[in-house]
């Protein structure tokens, strides 16, 4: 689970997301429902769940494709409906949840 810090720009959400002893800077905005980690991330699929928890019992769930890119961030790519969701209550934690032949490293 990554715990999420989160800002508001003018068409993405941008900031902070922790996991363990490790943070990354992520962008989400809308585009081609994907995520694309950091080459230096360790994992192991090409498809996940996505679940943004958004406080008290909502949650938000995606179907992603999942890349490792030559980057310093993590990407994220939603749907417009998706993105307005999250711009109107940011996400306070991202969960990913992966296929059983897939693993995290």
């Amino acid at each position: 689970m990554f715990n999420l810090h989160l800002d508001l720009g003018e068409s993405y959400v941008y900031g902070q997301a922790v996991v363990g002893d490790k943070s990354y800077r992520i962008n989400i905005q809308a585009g081609n429902q994907s995520i694309i980690f950091p080459s230096d991330f360790e994992i192991d699929t090409d498809q996940a769940l996505i679940y943004f928890d958004m406080g008290e019992k909502d949650k938000i769930v995606l179907n992603c494709n999942v890349t490792k890119g030559n980057r310093d961030m993590i990407e994220l790519y939603i749907n417009d409906e998706t993105m307005q969701n999250l711009a109107n209550v940011l996400p306070v934690s991202m969960t990913m949840v992966m296929d059983r032949t897939s693993k995290l490293k």
